[in-house]
């Protein structure tokens, strides 16, 4: 077994390394992602802002019509409040009494023509506020998809660092202390920190969660990845995980796998005893 000091060096330097290839992929991502995102954002408010447009200009319409048919009634009003030309006045009949003239049926035909379309555009613009809501919860929500999309190999290569420390972190573990047994745990301390702050830091910044699925839970192939089988003859066991040995990441609010867990599965054999 080599000395504590050799290993302490190495653990050391493996953390240091890791810490600069985190660094180094944070810087190189963001920069990338940032422009795309901002090129893609771009593209799609100039499209919601066309589409905008276009309902403000139904508005105009809408309120030009609306102009059109008060002129139009006013109209009418005139007509049937003033004598009939033509008619015939008796000598006991005023204006009040005397009958009411019948608009001409092509001008009745008009104005309901007139207030049909009335009705369309107010049915159109009735679903305006909600549209345009929808508009942009379309964009919000591609928004985040492009996000997402675009840092898919930087959340991938994060959770390969993570392995590696958790390769490390129990590979040490189950070497054991030995002499040097404070410091070596302080090793092992420091080495648990450094996976739960890229845990934390995935699911604070990036909505990705880490999971250990649990002893006897069903092994499920979209979200595990079996790495070796044990026997057994408990027919209850099989297609079970019989040891979770790296844990995965998933999406917390799309449920989507970025990084399947790696397991032993539990696998039938009744040649056993």
């Amino acid at each position: 077994m080599a000395p504590w000091g050799n290993k302490n060096k190495d653990l050391t330097e493996q953390l240091e390394l890791l810490r600069q290839e985190i660094n180094a992929l944070k810087a190189k991502d963001a920069e990338q992602k940032m422009e795309e995102a901002s090129r893609q954002l771009a593209e799609q408010a100039e499209t919601l802002a066309n589409k905008e447009k276009a309902l403000r200009d139904q508005e105009e319409a809408l309120r030009k019509k609306e102009e059109q048919l008060k002129i139009k009634e006013e109209q009418l009003r005139e007509r049937e409040s003033a004598p009939h030309e033509g008619a015939i006045t008796f000598p006991n009949e005023t204006v009040e009494n005397a009958p009411t003239p019948v608009a001409p049926v092509a001008e009745t035909e008009t104005v309901m023509t007139t207030l049909a379309q009335i009705k369309t555009l107010l049915e159109d613009m009735a679903y305006k506020d909600k549209l345009i809501k929808e508009l942009h919860e379309e964009l919000h929500k591609n928004s985040l998809a492009i996000q997402a999309e675009q840092a898919k190999p930087f959340l991938k290569n994060i959770t390969k660092i993570h392995e590696r420390i958790a390769k490390t972190y129990w590979h040490f573990t189950k070497e054991g202390t030995g002499e040097q047994a404070e410091l070596f745990t302080q090793l092992l301390k420091n080495t648990e920190g450094n996976m739960l702050m890229i845990q934390d830091m995935l699911e604070d910044e990036y909505d990705l969660l880490y999971t250990e699925p649990p002893v006897g839970s069903p092994y499920v192939p979209k979200e595990h990845q079996a790495l070796r089988s044990l026997p057994t003859n408990d027919p209850s066991k099989a297609g079970t995980i019989a040891e979770c040995i790296y844990g995965g990441f998933k999406g917390i609010a799309s449920g989507k796998i970025l990084k399947p867990a790696i397991v032993a599965v539990y696998k039938l054999d009744e040649s056993i005893k």
